[in-house]
């Protein structure tokens, strides 16, 4: 559990979070790759190259974890992975 906020967060909450973030940066990543100078087209690359780790890890945090929550909150968490993780497929 994380000790720094008062709340009752486990880490595989926080891992879909950081999923879920990870995700939307992609999709800015794509729109500013439209518009950007090309000359910085290889930071915007790389940005989501880390924003994809970012959803892999935050995905195997998760995974390694369910066996903690019950059936309805892993399933919950299990829909939030399935959702970041399209953004994966649906890079241009």
């Amino acid at each position: 559990r994380h000790t720094r906020f008062k709340c009752d967060w486990s880490s595989d909450v926080c891992s879909s979070d950081l999923a879920e973030e990870a995700a939307a940066l992609i999709d800015l990543c794509q729109q500013a790759y439209a518009i950007t100078n090309p000359m910085l087209a290889s930071d915007v690359t790389t940005a989501i190259a880390l924003a994809r780790a970012a959803i892999e890890g935050g995905a195997a945090n998760v995974e390694a974890n369910l066996s903690g929550v019950s059936e309805e909150h892993g399933a919950e968490l299990r829909n939030r992975l399935e959702q970041a993780r399209k953004a994966l497929h649906n890079e241009g």
